[in-house]
């Protein structure tokens, strides 16, 4: 288990531990959740997020 404190974290620890389950605030510091998740989707191989 691994915890960010905003969305700028949140994708370096994606990148870090590529987690099976991303939970995200959608208020958050930096980056929203929603921009957070639209970048994770943009950088996904294959259907790797959903």
């Amino acid at each position: 288990m691994a915890e960010a404190v905003d969305g700028q974290q949140a994708l370096e620890v994606f990148a870090r531990e590529r987690p099976d389950l991303v939970l995200l605030d959608v208020v958050m510091p930096r980056l929203t959740g929603l921009e957070t998740c639209r970048i994770l989707k943009a950088k996904a191989q294959g259907n790797y997020l959903r």
